[in-house]
């Protein structure tokens, strides 16, 4: 549901930012199509492209539990919608199952990308309230 709910978040932020969108489009020579029919994959390289998103996040310190606390990939976003088949998930990983640690990591992840994107459309829309992004907003 993380996942999903960044992927909506994406969608969103990508249709207000539309200009920047279009110029990454037509540099790719992508064809202009029907954003809701882009997968997650074209939704955060698009993201990252127009400036929508970084390359990686720095994650919430409350959220992360790793030793070493270097900024995630954006990219592994794409990990958490994985989850939903997790036969195909487990296959990719050669059968290793995932450790509390990763699903942790990814966790904060989603709420960092939520967070970066929830602050681009509070930007766009300063008249609207402000987003709540993870139980650590003050």
């Amino acid at each position: 549901m993380l996942g999903a709910t960044v992927e909506a978040m994406l969608i969103a932020v990508i249709n207000l930012f539309y200009d920047e969108v279009r110029q990454v489009v037509i540099a790719k020579k992508w064809k202009l199509e029907e954003l809701l029919k882009w997968d997650l994959g074209r939704l955060l390289e698009v993201a990252k492209d127009a400036k929508l998103l970084p390359e990686k996040l720095n994650l919430h310190p409350k959220m992360d539990s790793r030793a070493v606390k270097d900024p995630i990939p954006t990219d592994v976003i794409r990990e958490v919608r994985n989850l939903v088949h997790p036969g195909r998930y487990l296959r990719e990983r050669g059968g290793k199952e995932i450790t509390q640690e990763e699903l942790d990591t990814l966790d904060a992840t989603c709420h960092a990308a939520y967070k970066y994107l929830g602050q681009k459309f509070s930007a766009k829309h300063p008249d609207l309230p402000a987003i709540k992004t993870t139980l650590y907003d003050s």
